[in-house]
């Protein structure tokens, strides 16, 4: 009888281990739903050529594969007197015009693509001129993920036609 109850015992202590396990694993699948991207990841970007004392922006995808949403809240980069977050808008009579924006949400599971008549970072009176194939540091604050450095390759902007 004694036996028995320490099989029992041990039973029981192996499958709750073993329960924690799989728990922890079945978390780590819920958090980290793309296979291996588990934090937020900025792709693709680019900065237009401009001359110095001229403006420029600087374009990217960000991804989030989380669950929650995140906020970029600032930019910050040497190359501009002023670094600020844009975007492009239609007003009511059909002019489109760009404007500061405090912040821009990526929603959770989601790719936010920061690309020309759109989202940017707006870069306001070059203190020098940003030449093709030139690289520049762009430095973009979220409010979850914290600071993240990016390199912008500098390169032509072609309007589509």
């Amino acid at each position: 009888m004694k036996k028995s109850l320490i099989v029992l015992m041990l039973a029981l202590l192996f499958y709750s281990c073993s329960k924690e396990k799989t728990d922890t694993k079945e978390n780590e699948i819920k958090n980290n739903l793309n296979y291996g991207i588990s934090e937020l990841t900025i792709t693709e970007p680019w900065v237009r050529v401009a001359a110095e004392g001229m403006n420029t922006a600087f374009f990217f995808k960000v991804t989030n594969p989380l669950e929650q949403n995140d906020t970029l809240i600032s930019a910050e980069s040497d190359i501009a007197e002023i670094i600020e977050i844009h975007e492009t808008f239609v007003d009511e009579n059909g002019l489109m015009g760009m404007r500061k924006i405090p912040f821009a949400v990526i929603p959770s599971n989601s790719t936010v693509e920061f690309k020309p008549r759109d989202l940017h970072v707006m870069a306001i009176r070059l203190k020098q001129d940003v030449k093709t194939g030139d690289t520049t540091l762009l430095k973009l604050t979220f409010n979850n993920a914290g600071e993240k450095k990016i390199f912008s390759a500098a390169r032509d902007f072609v309007r589509p036609k």
